[in-house]
């Protein structure tokens, strides 16, 4: 978590906002192959609304950590962050 937070802080003064979308979720098509439903990467740079939806929900799964699949995203949140 002091992780995320600093990797957070730094990120939003460093870019003025927070280009990281959310962790993309994927889905099952008809045929039984895994597709992603979350295409946000590209769109963040212009659109403040969606930086607040991922930063809220970065907050949201910061709330508990305990949780498998909120620590799972927590880790590509921090990836994304070193990576941007």
């Amino acid at each position: 978590l002091a992780m995320t937070l600093r990797l957070t802080c730094e990120h939003l003064e460093e870019n003025d906002g927070f280009m990281i979308p959310i962790p993309e979720e994927t889905g099952i098509d008809e045929e039984g192959n895994e597709v992603e439903l979350s295409d946000d990467a590209d769109d963040l740079e212009d659109d403040v609304e969606l930086q607040k939806e991922s930063l809220q929900y970065l907050l949201a799964i910061i709330s508990d950590p305990s949780n498998k699949s909120n620590y799972a995203e927590l880790k590509e949140y921090n990836n994304a962050m070193k990576d941007y």
